[in-house]
């Protein structure tokens, strides 16, 4: 899908003709690489590997700037209930529900996938 009305998406680069040529506060990027290895962004900020926090604790915002917690978006239907995750361990993906809000946590690159009902949604995480 090149048509740039059509896409979900915006691109970063340094070329001439593409979306953008910067990074920007409050936005997640996707990155491709062709081979293996480990990327470091200095004074970007973001998580640390290793912190984790409780699924419940998530928040989301909407672009009007309304939050609702994740009951609450879901009910409202702006997301699934249920999250998904990347299992590192098998590389499978499982399931985070409501009914295990209170003894899973989160963990910081965890990769967690959100089904969304709606257009520009934030997620934030309340500590």
């Amino acid at each position: 899908m090149n048509n740039k009305s059509q896409r979900k998406y915006k691109y970063l680069s340094a070329e001439s003709g593409l979306d953008d040529s910067a990074f920007r506060n409050n936005k997640g990027y996707w990155i491709y690489s062709n081979q293996s290895g480990n990327l470091t962004l200095p004074g970007v900020g973001g998580s640390t590997s290793g912190q984790s926090y409780s699924w419940s604790k998530l928040r989301f915002a909407n672009s009007s700037g309304f939050e609702k917690n994740i009951t609450e978006a879901a009910t409202a239907n702006w997301i699934v209930m249920t999250l998904k995750y990347s299992d590192t361990s098998d590389g499978s993906f499982k399931s985070i529900s409501n009914q295990e809000e209170d003894i899973h946590t989160i963990s910081a690159w965890q990769g967690i996938f959100v089904y969304s009902y709606k257009d520009n949604l934030t997620i934030i995480r309340q500590n």
